[in-house]
């Protein structure tokens, strides 16, 4: 039997998809939390918890005695960088085939950065997980994760890192409940101009971010690397 977390983010994918293409693809406002329920055979609290997690993605606003308004603006949006997104949808919410010219995993030592990052002591053991992105075959996005080996269980000796290929969004989607990102603009050096496939110097987009789990654990240190001209980075910034 389904708790009411996961009947409510069933919920709240269905009415965005309906929102999106289904019965409420051309409605300026959903109907009562009641209608609802009564419509998908669940409790009006599962609606509830779905149109509140709706409401704080920006997709729907909701005032006493107005209702739930539709914000087709932000429905449309095909991208946007403050939702947790897997690279492949980014890539085809730009108009792009999705692919990955490789994935690399090796297990190696935390170096003090990615000790600090993840609440580790240095020379801890964690798994790097490499992989380039490419969208119509071309490079998008680099990307270098980092996960205490532990996450996958105490015995790490079971594990043939020449040829296991983990996904690390996979992985976030079951551990992670959110992510603190900074972003900054840099220059490729060496090796990620060899790898995005772009003159040394060029800029690209660097967003570095830690992911955590609901009780606040630092899960995944993360390292993106977006070559400019694919992926539309855009966000949606509510006032409060």
């Amino acid at each position: 039997m389904k708790t009411q977390m996961e009947l409510s983010e069933a919920a709240k994918w269905q009415l965005l998809q309906e929102m999106r293409r289904g019965i409420y693809c051309h409605d300026k406002r959903l109907p009562p939390e009641v209608e609802i329920a009564e419509r998908m055979g669940v409790s009006r609290n599962v609606i509830r918890d779905s149109l509140a997690a709706l409401e704080r993605e920006g997709f729907v606003s909701r005032r006493r005695g107005v209702g739930t308004i539709v914000n087709r603006y932000v429905l449309d949006l095909s991208t946007r960088m403050d939702l947790a997104d897997g690279f492949d949808a980014m890539i085809q919410g730009s108009g792009c085939r999705p692919g990955s010219r490789f994935v690399n995993m090796k297990q190696i030592p935390c170096s003090a950065q990615i000790a600090q990052k993840l609440g580790l002591r240095e020379q801890d053991m964690v798994f790097e997980i490499c992989r380039l992105v490419t969208a119509d075959e071309k490079p998008a996005i680099y990307c270098r994760d980092y996960v205490d080996v532990h996450f996958f269980g105490e015995d790490t000796s079971r594990f043939n890192y020449d040829g296991l290929v983990i996904s690390s969004f996979e992985f976030l989607q079951k551990v992670a409940f959110m992510d603190l990102a900074e972003l900054e603009a840099i220059s490729a050096d060496e090796e990620l101009a060899a790898i995005c496939e772009v003159a040394p110097g060029a800029p690209l987009l660097f967003v570095e971010a830690v992911h955590y789990t609901f009780k606040g654990k630092p899960a995944l240190y993360s390292q993106e690397y977006y070559v400019p001209g694919t992926v539309k980075h855009r966000m949606l910034r509510k006032k409060i």
